[in-house]
């Protein structure tokens, strides 16, 4: 699967981040006015801040952040510069200079308070033999990786998750994606109401792309048999997957504890015919720890676009 792109700084400027706390005033989430968010996950002795910023139900963007005392810069994914001061009431006020004519706005953010019961939920340090899954997300919950991608929880609700920039082939960029609680796909639809129109390369659809099996277990089998769209037209995909072991796996975020998954893949054009013999494989290390996919190894020379990826940094609430 191709993950969509979104712009990132380079990895040398990435930290591994999981529930980090600095005690920094600065560190923690800030919405702003008509929903957008500044997610600061922790400032460094230099002044400079890991987040991001976005805007809710559409997810997060990279961001430069900077703080000087009780001054914090902001540039956003578009160039728009937050120049934003500590008031003594605890609000960031200040000014937001647009990048598309420089005019100048005035601007203002409040700190989200903690919530009492986070849901974040640890993992064992040594889960071996052991059942895992499904994981429970918060909103905010923050991915980015190797590619530049940055997959952002922004809406759980009753028994749906809502992620942007999920790691789904064909994504628009204004796509968010609908799951149930365990990862299986609902939907994919645009955050602007506005109808997904032909895919970029192929797209899922339906509902039987039911990505993992939980709980998870090493040497557990399971199969997937859905639909996508290439160019319009309808194609029935077949995926044997099997967690072959629960493993360390070392990536720019760290090592972890995960399951190493490899999924065999194949399809047909109509549903009774036989299997082409385009088909491919890859390699996926799901970490409980940080609730996602945290590798993943392509073999794939059906699509030779189609690239290895590794997790970068993250952010649990």
């Amino acid at each position: 699967m191709q993950p969509a792109s979104t712009a990132m700084s380079s990895s040398s400027e990435v930290t591994n981040v999981s529930r980090h706390v600095d005690g920094h005033w600065l560190t923690g989430t800030w919405d702003g006015p008509s929903g957008r968010i500044i997610d600061v996950w922790s400032v460094r002795s230099d002044g400079t801040a890991h987040g991001t910023m976005g805007i809710s139900g559409q997810g997060q963007g990279r961001a430069q952040i900077h703080v000087d005392g009780s001054r914090v810069h902001v540039v956003n994914g578009i160039n728009n510069a937050f120049d934003l001061t500590l008031t003594s009431e605890g609000r960031l006020t200040g000014t937001v200079t647009l990048a598309v004519d420089r005019t100048v706005q005035p601007w203002a953010a409040t700190k989200r308070k903690s919530k009492p019961q986070p849901c974040w939920q640890p993992s064992p340090a040594d889960m071996q033999g052991q059942l895992y899954g499904p994981p429970r997300y918060c909103v905010l919950d923050t991915w980015v990786f190797s590619t530049g991608r940055i997959q952002t929880v922004v809406k759980v609700e009753d028994d749906t998750i809502v992620m942007a920039g999920a790691d789904l082939p064909g994504l628009c960029a204004g796509c968010v994606v609908h799951f149930d609680r365990n990862l299986g796909l609902r939907s994919i639809q645009r955050v602007d109401g506005q109808p997904l129109g032909a895919p970029n390369g192929w797209r899922m659809i339906g509902d039987d792309w039911h990505f993992w099996d939980f709980p998870l277990a090493a040497q557990k089998s399971w199969h997937i048999s859905a639909t996508g769209l290439v160019d319009m037209s309808f194609r029935s995909y077949a995926v044997d997957c099997k967690a072959l072991a629960y493993e360390d796996v070392t990536t720019q975020a760290g090592t972890f504890k995960a399951f190493k998954v490899e999924r065999l893949w194949r399809f047909k054009l109509h549903q009774n015919d036989a299997d082409r013999g385009d088909r491919w494989h890859d390699t996926v290390w799901f970490a409980p720890a940080a609730k996602t996919v945290v590798k993943r190894i392509t073999y794939n020379t059906v699509n030779v676009a189609d690239r290895n990826w590794e997790l970068v940094s993250y952010n649990l609430k």
